[in-house]
């Protein structure tokens, strides 16, 4: 109802969700519950583990480190603190080779043999085929 008070006003909302006003106003003075807070340190440190670890984790190595530093929390725990937090897992792509070296096509001579020493300008001509990763993709 926070969220939404600059569109609709709190009566409204409070009619609409079935609730008092005076329990809305009441629910936000009321301290966070010793769980909620447990919630908020424990997340906090999991940002932490994560971030240190360059997002690479999921819950199974953080909940491992949380255990590490002397944390007792359970899996769906973690797994519940990182969806409530937006912590997601970078994962690395997997390396794959696309060269084909076993083809039936003929293979250009090396009549250079490495010898790239020119006496003149415009001599020797070299060029070379490189993909180059970037988070837009391949760049040619």
């Amino acid at each position: 109802m926070s969220r939404y008070k600059d569109l609709f006003s709190i009566d409204r909302m409070a009619k609409v969700l079935g609730v008092s006003r005076g329990g809305f106003y009441k629910y936000l003075k009321r301290p966070l519950s010793a769980r909620a807070q447990e919630d908020v340190r424990l997340g906090c440190m999991i940002k932490r583990v994560n971030s240190e670890n360059r997002q690479v984790y999921g819950y199974r190595r953080l909940r491992s480190a949380l255990m590490d530093e002397g944390e007792a929390i359970s899996k769906s725990r973690v797994i519940r603190l990182m969806k409530k937090y937006n912590i997601v897992v970078r994962y690395k792509k997997p390396f794959r080779t696309t060269t084909q070296s076993d083809h039936e096509n003929p293979i250009s001579p090396n009549i250079l043999s490495r010898d790239f020493s020119a006496s003149r300008p415009n001599e020797k001509w070299v060029s070379d085929i490189s993909y180059i990763p970037t988070q837009a993709g391949f760049f040619t």
